[in-house]
Parts: structure tokens; sequence; C-alpha cells
């Protein structure tokens, strides 16, 4: 089988205000294929800006593994995602 072009291991994404903890995304995963058409659905805050975000290096899961093909996006300095922001990705922002 072709490697997963994106591929997403128990990730989750916690933001902590004060003694609360809020869950945008809790244990999420998924494998996508090139030439894969894909829909991200939910209703407002259940996570889809979180998700493309943390896909496009502009954010990190707090637990978890993603990969963008054999490359582990999760252990990547802010150095190294900035560069692929600027080589890998493009965002177009509503």
């Amino acid at each position: 089988m072709d490697t997963p072009l994106i591929r997403a291991v128990h990730v989750t994404k916690r933001y902590i205000m004060g003694e609360v903890h809020v869950y945008a995304l809790r244990d999420i995963n998924f494998t996508l294929y090139d030439k894969e058409l894909v829909v991200v659905l939910g209703q407002s805050g259940s996570g889809k800006t979180t998700l493309v975000n943390i896909v496009g290096g502009m954010d990190v899961p707090t637990s978890g593994e993603i990969y963008l093909g054999t490359t582990a996006l999760h252990k990547k300095s802010e150095r190294a995602l900035t560069a692929y922001r600027r080589k890998e990705v493009g965002f177009i922002f509503q």
C-alpha cells in the first residue's frame, strides 16, 4: 500500500484556562492518501480549524502524532515548522 499523505495518531489539543481544561480535539485518528478528496464537517467549536492548523504546522498537538508522509510534524522545531509552512502548505483565510 502507498505511504499515507497525512496521518494523525491519537491527536489531542487541550487548552488550559485557569483550572478549566478545554479540549478542541480529543484522540483524533485518520489517514489520508494522495488524490483523496476530504471534507471536514462539524458544528461550531468542534475543532475543525484546530485540526487544519495542526496539519498545516501553525499549531502543535498537546499529545499524539501527526505525519506528513514519513515526516513527523509533531517533532519539528518552530523553525522547521516555519520552513514547512513556507515551502509545503498554503492557507486561504475566509
